[in-house]
C-alpha cells in the first residue's frame, strides 16, 4: 500500500472516531440482541463471544478526539517510513484501540493501529503487540458511526461488554459510501 493510501486510511479513521464517539446517541440500541433493522437501514448483530487474539502494529498516545487526526497522521508517516505495509502480503485492517473509556474525559489513552498477520519488526515509536481478550463480544454494525456509542452502551447494559480495551475495526471506507452502508466491527471484552 502506498503513502497516499495510508494517509487516506488515517484521515477516515480520525473522522470515524470523532463523529462516532463524541456525537453518538446515548439511548439503547435495540438491535444488539436481535440483529433487526434499526431506524432507516442500520443494523447490528452479535457475531460471536469468543476469545480474540491478533497481532497489531500500534502507536499509543494520550489525547482526545480533537487530536486524533494528528496522531493518525504521525502513525501513518511512521508506518510508511518503516515500510510496514510494503512488508505485508495483503492490506492490513485499520483499527483503533480505545485503551480506556473516553466518555466524559478530556484526555484518554488510545492506540492507532494496523492489524497484521503476525509478529514483525518495528522501531519506536511504533510497537508490535499481541492483542488478546480472553472472551470478547464482536458486533458487526452497518450504519452511521454516530450509533457506535449506543451500541457499546447496549452491550454494557446487557452484560455483554465489561471494561476496556474496546477495538474498532473499520471494514470499509466511509468516504466512498453512504453513511447507512458503513461497516464496523466493535470488539469489547466480555
Amino acid at each position: 500500500m502506498n503513502k497516499a493510501r495510508l494517509l487516506v486510511i488515517g484521515a477516515f479513521l480520525a473522522g470515524a472516531l470523532l463523529i462516532g464517539l463524541t456525537q453518538g446517541p446515548t439511548t439503547a440500541h435495540p438491535s444488539v440482541d436481535s440483529g433487526d433493522v434499526v431506524g432507516h437501514t442500520a443494523s447490528t448483530a452479535i457475531v460471536n463471544t469468543d476469545p480474540i487474539a491478533f497481532w497489531a502494529v500500534t502507536w499509543d498516545t494520550l489525547g482526545s478526539f480533537d487530536t486524533m487526526g494528528e496522531a493518525v497522521d504521525r502513525f501513518t508517516k511512521e508506518t510508511f517510513n518503516q515500510n510496514v505495509e510494503a512488508r505485508l502480503q495483503a492490506p492490513p485492517e485499520a483499527i483503533i484501540i480505545l485503551r480506556e473509556d473516553p466518555r466524559g474525559k478530556t484526555l484518554f489513552r488510545y492506540a492507532v493501529g494496523l492489524r497484521v498477520p503476525g509478529r514483525m519488526a518495528v522501531a519506536d515509536p511504533l510497537k508490535m503487540e499481541e492483542v488478546r481478550l480472553a472472551q470478547a463480544t464482536t458486533v458487526a454494525h452497518t450504519g452511521p458511526y454516530q450509533e457506535l456509542q449506543s451500541v457499546y452502551e447496549s452491550l454494557e447494559s446487557s452484560g455483554r461488554a465489561r471494561g476496556w480495551p474496546v477495538i474498532m475495526v473499520l471494514d470499509n471506507d466511509p468516504r466512498q459510501i453512504s453513511p447507512t452502508d458503513i461497516q464496523t466491527r466493535l470488539i469489547a471484552p466480555f
